[in-house]
């Protein structure tokens, strides 16, 4: 025996549309753990994060131990979120969101130590604050970043921000947008068009694990 199909309303409709489009969200921000699940995938991950970290943790040790760790754990985050970046368009709040915490732990427990002074912490957080502001502000008007870029970008300029604003600077917005630039244009000039979408996470990671790795740069690019 058949029933006839019962009527919905366009509350529950909507209601039944939304679980949905909520379900296919859930969905697409799951492939990022399955990409890295993959062997190949996650052993080179592994490789690049553990070198990143290495390699920053070591430049870290001349301030101290606490900017030594943290800077080096940044680092191998950053390796991980660009691998997801590159594949999926996403950084997962997942990630992103618990790094902000290095921000009142890393400035209280490196000035506390003696590494760095409070005035210098106080540089950094205006560093931070200040690029989360402006990326902010462009991704507002253009719709050129991603909300993840926004949300990661101010524990990048605070970490850069403890060697002053010049590292802040270089590192988490000239050089991730130069190159950006560099990437993209190309892409326009062999008809991919303006609206071809370019992850901006690994260029934000790039920028700030060079600096972090060869603080030294920005002396010399003051000059």
């Amino acid at each position: 025996m058949s029933y006839p199909a019962p009527e919905l309303s366009a509350e529950d409709a909507n209601a039944l549309a939304e679980a949905g489009v909520a379900g296919i969200y859930a969905e697409a921000d799951d492939d990022w753990v399955a990409w890295l699940r993959r062997p190949a995938v996650a052993a080179v991950t592994a490789v690049l994060a553990l070198a990143a970290a290495v390699f920053v943790g070591v430049s870290g040790a001349s301030v101290g131990p606490v900017t030594a760790v943290s800077s080096g754990l940044l680092a191998a985050v950053l390796v991980v979120l660009s691998v997801i970046d590159l594949k999926t368009m996403l950084l997962p709040d997942v990630i992103v969101l618990p790094l902000l915490g290095l921000i009142p732990v890393v400035g209280f427990l490196g000035a506390a130590g003696g590494e760095f002074s409070w005035g210098q912490a106080g540089t950094a957080l205006a560093c931070g604050a200040g690029c989360f502001v402006l990326l902010w502000v462009i991704t507002f008007v253009t719709g050129g970043f991603g909300d993840g870029d926004v949300k990661l970008i101010p524990v990048l300029g605070f970490m850069l921000g403890l060697y002053g604003w010049p590292a802040a600077a270089l590192g988490a917005l000239i050089l991730p947008m130069v190159l950006g630039a560099i990437v993209a244009l190309p892409l326009m000039l062999l008809g991919a068009g303006t609206k071809t979408a370019v992850p901006f996470g690994p260029f934000l990671a790039a920028g700030t694990i060079i600096i972090l790795a060869f603080p030294g740069i920005t002396t010399a690019w003051m000059g």
